[in-house]
């Protein structure tokens, strides 16, 4: 974890080490996010399956700014290629564009504003 350019507290680096679902509760600024693309990029290291992305989804597009940011400044750019990160209508609106057609017959569904 040196390599990043930051020391991680032992707690901190307890959560890395576990395994399955985790929720990580803090403040502004605790490391949360640090913490979340640590994981992910340990996913993807440690050999994400063809065609697989970890997902990140948050309702706050500022919030999905700072996620990418952050993203950009700690992880590869091989790696954040396995990331998406988005917002809960982005991500819905994904799907319904590149999927909706089977419940519409056949058409394409349009957004409107």
């Amino acid at each position: 974890m040196e390599d990043l350019g930051f020391e991680l507290s032992e707690q901190k680096k307890e959560l890395l080490k576990t395994s399955g679902h985790l929720m990580v509760i803090g403040g502004p600024g605790s490391g949360k996010t640090t913490i979340a693309l640590l994981k992910a990029n340990h996913i993807i290291e440690s050999g994400l399956r063809e065609n697989r992305k970890v997902l990140f989804l948050s309702f706050a597009r500022a919030t999905i700014s700072r996620v990418e940011e952050k993203a950009k400044a700690m992880i590869n750019r091989a790696i954040r290629k396995q990331l998406e990160i988005n917002t809960y209508h982005g991500f819905i609106w994904t799907l319904l564009k590149s999927h909706g057609y089977l419940i519409n017959d056949n058409e394409r569904i349009k957004l409107l504003t």
